[in-house]
């Protein structure tokens, strides 16, 4: 009996031994099958610099997630991606486009970008997804990626310095509906591959979507909150709002800002002869006929009443006075038709008109006595007969 446990003992430890030989032959004959395999070493090391590679890349997508989420309104969100984006995610051509069939969108973007139009500039306006068959061709919502098709990929980018080499489009949508989409370029030939994961990118797109729409959202909100309801022009609080802006936009430019006092004459008795609707009616069209004589980074808002305020950025006395004058005219050489009557009202204005030089100083002061000289101008011209342009007696500053 002690012989045979014995037996089995050795028994197993030859099994023991048999296995691991077998362990390290089928090693040894792994790496022979495959002469040119690189030495685990090697291996590990190119593992270990895919995880920081990809580990780099996360923390640029999380960067520019929440760089995107804590964008301060439409133009800044713009901004990110058309400029911002590029540079720290190292694509070397992007494009942004936006589907605006009703120019709402637009004109938000352009009311927060009163000093140049350069952030609403790069982006690619559509009417529907039509404009951009690139884009939308594919119906699912998810990024495509892929070489460079200059007959099919050249109006994505807005003027790259060269053609990228693969291309990533990234649909935008909003449940069923679509936003616009998201073009990124790289020369890089398989930076974009079309066999490469696009969950990343997949993000982005969502992140970017939602962000879109919140930032369009609030900015509706807060045009409301500065539209006069009834004229469609800003109301007293965004005329204040953007007094600030641009006095101090005129000090750092060393620029004149012109301020102009329009008030409708006899407003009082076109209410008691005609009634309140008709007063609206003229109302209304005092700020169409204001509007149509202005540039487009010029203000006009209803500052109370009957009584509307104009910015002239870089206008000086003379150059106010000319808008104004312009102004003047067209409310008076076209009367006004009334709805339900064959009448046409005969209706003016009398304008006064002040200007800033753009010299340093307290900001707040500078603005008081603008409008102090521009109201100054306005009632003298009441005095003086109506239906005429004052100006002040000499620019503030």
């Amino acid at each position: 009996m002690a012989v045979d446990r014995r037996t089995r003992a050795d028994g197993r430890q030859g099994r023991g031994v048999k296995t691991q030989l077998n362990l390290q032959f089928s090693s040894t004959s792994a790496e022979q099958a495959l002469p040119g395999l690189p030495p685990p070493g090697a291996r590990l090391e190119k593992l270990i610099s895919a995880a920081r590679h990809n580990e780099t890349a996360w923390r640029r997508f999380r960067a520019l997630e929440l760089a995107l989420m804590s964008a301060d309104g439409l133009d800044e969100l713009v901004a990110l991606l058309l400029v911002q984006a590029p540079v720290d995610m190292d694509w070397d051509a992007v494009g942004l486009h936006l589907i605006d069939g009703d120019h709402e969108v637009r004109r938000l973007l352009l009311s927060r970008d009163q000093a140049d139009g350069s952030s609403g500039a790069q982006v690619r306006w559509l009417t529907d997804e039509l404009e951009c068959a690139a884009a939308f061709a594919a119906r699912e919502p998810l990024p495509r990626l892929g070489r460079y098709q200059p007959e099919r990929h050249e109006d994505l980018f807005a003027q790259p310095e060269a053609p990228p080499a693969s291309v990533a489009l990234l649909p935008l949508l909003r449940g069923r509906r679509r936003l616009g989409a998201y073009a990124i370029g790289s020369c890089d030939p398989d930076r974009f591959h079309h066999s490469l994961a696009t969950d990343f990118l997949q993000h982005l797109a969502a992140v970017i979507s939602i962000c879109l729409e919140t930032a369009i959202h609030r900015e509706q909100l807060r045009h409301l909150g500065l539209t006069d309801a009834l004229t469609a022009v800003g109301n007293r609080r965004y005329f204040d709002q953007r007094l600030d802006e641009e006095m101090m936009r005129a000090q750092r430019a060393r620029a004149p800002l012109g301020c102009l006092f329009v008030d409708v004459d006899h407003f009082k008795g076109i209410n008691d002869r005609y009634g309140h609707a008709v007063g609206d009616e003229v109302l209304q069209m005092i700020a169409q006929r204001i509007r149509s004589q202005l540039r487009g980074a010029d203000v006009v808002a209803r500052y109370g009443g009957e009584e509307f305020s104009v910015l002239l950025p870089q206008a000086d006395l003379a150059r106010a006075a000319d808008v104004a004058e312009r102004i003047r005219r067209a409310i008076a050489e076209a009367p006004v038709a009334i709805s339900g009557s064959i009448d046409l009202l005969a209706v003016t204005a009398s304008i006064g008109v002040a200007t800033y030089t753009g010299t340093d100083g307290d900001g707040d002061a500078h603005s008081r006595r603008l409008l102090s000289a521009a109201d100054t101008a306005l009632y003298r011209a009441k005095q003086q007969g109506r239906n005429r342009v004052e100006r002040a007696r000499q620019s503030i500053g």
